[in-house]
């Protein structure tokens, strides 16, 4: 579990590093924005001034060509983090869900920390769609039921992502009150508030 969990802090911190560079005036939270866009025109607004002065992007079929086809600026950063994402959801994914398991006795709910310990498999599956939903509006298929989806996924990811994040601290804190004070509960805490960071800011 530790090495999933320092893994997936590492990379929210790299990810929430870099990722300030794309907050604007229609994207105060980076990317995070354009996932939660309800509307083509928001993302029409968001794209644009990550182009800046760039042209627009040209829509291609395949993967190779949707990277060639980006230009260089807040555009390209942006895809380079959706592409890092990937691996990213891996680590968040499997230190949750280790973590759900393990915990799931000691919280008296073990039924609920089980059922957990899946879901956040399901928010990973859905967090590898969006990211591939993503790819496709910054190659220039901004369309009502991209960003619909877009946005379904993101909502269902953060809700399950919260969930589990949840359980894991009411489960650390019923099972021992003095364990979040101690180095245990602040380095898992630390983590996952990384994780949160990455996700949600």
């Amino acid at each position: 579990m530790w090495p999933a969990a320092l893994f997936a802090c590492g990379m929210a911190l790299a990810l929430t590093w870099l990722g300030s560079d794309l907050k604007s005036k229609s994207a105060p939270q980076g990317i995070v924005s354009l996932e939660l866009a309800s509307s083509p025109a928001r993302v029409e607004r968001i794209l644009e001034e990550w182009r800046g002065d760039h042209p627009g992007i040209s829509m291609e079929d395949n993967m190779e060509k949707m990277v060639q086809a980006v230009p260089k600026g807040k555009d390209e950063l942006a895809l380079q983090l959706t592409m890092l994402d990937f691996l990213f959801l891996l680590g968040y994914a499997s230190a949750l869900s280790m973590a759900c398991v393990w915990l799931a006795r000691r919280s008296g709910l073990p039924a609920l920390g089980i059922a957990l310990g899946w879901a956040i498999w399901l928010a990973a599956l859905l967090d590898a769609v969006e990211n591939t939903l993503l790819l496709r509006l910054m190659n220039g298929a901004v369309q009502s039921s991209t960003v619909l989806s877009t946005l379904g996924c993101a909502l269902v990811k953060f809700a399950i992502f919260l969930g589990a994040l949840g359980f894991t601290c009411f489960a650390l804190w019923k099972d021992d009150r003095k364990v979040l004070g101690g180095v245990f509960g602040l380095v898992w805490l630390g983590t996952l508030y990384g994780v949160a960071a990455a996700l949600l800011m």
